[in-house]
């Protein structure tokens, strides 16, 4: 099963990862997520894969383009859940 995770650096959404990833043998979940101040990496330690970890920094001055992400690609997903939102909301 493939699930995208909105959110999943966050308290809410890595929690989300971590359970999913325990209680299904067959999951492959990616997340996104804005890495703000709610945002953390660390939230993912011991359940993100090295192998398979692919950061992709969004709007990276460095890169000098501006990548709009309103509507990602979602093909060949089972589920979407959408845990990002502004915890100041």
């Amino acid at each position: 099963m493939k699930i995208v995770v909105t959110g999943g650096a966050g308290f809410i959404g890595s929690n989300f990862v971590r359970m999913m990833v325990s209680e299904q043998s067959d999951v492959e979940v990616v997340t996104y997520d804005a890495l703000t101040y709610a945002g953390n990496l660390a939230n993912l330690t011991g359940i993100i894969l090295s192998a398979h970890d692919r950061g992709i920094l969004w709007n990276d001055p460095a890169l000098g383009i501006d990548w709009p992400i309103t509507k990602p690609v979602l093909s060949d997903k089972d589920r979407l859940h959408p845990l990002l939102a502004d915890a100041q909301v």
